[in-house]
């Protein structure tokens, strides 16, 4: 692959679009504290997701949501970065 080819990487110090999918209900008193957009939906019209949409500073700030939801006991469905 030429070097002009590659694609941009989210590194310790890039900030990124990120949507973080995650599996359950997490409130929107949350957005606020997170610095991200919350989205609810439902997958087979049963079980409850949320997409938490937004801005991140860099790969820090990314781990440091993905530990805390981790925390709270949510399981992550899928990590998504746009540049």
């Amino acid at each position: 692959m030429s070097d002009d080819k590659r694609l941009p990487q989210f590194s310790s110090r890039t900030p990124a679009m990120v949507d973080i999918t995650i599996v359950g209900y997490l409130d929107n008193s949350w957005a606020a504290q997170l610095g991200m957009a919350l989205d609810h939906t439902t997958i087979d019209d049963a079980l409850p997701v949320t997409v938490l949409k937004g801005k991140l500073i860099d790969q820090a700030a990314l781990f440091g949501i993905l530990n805390g939801l981790y925390d709270l006991g949510y399981s992550l469905i899928s990590v998504n970065t746009y540049f």
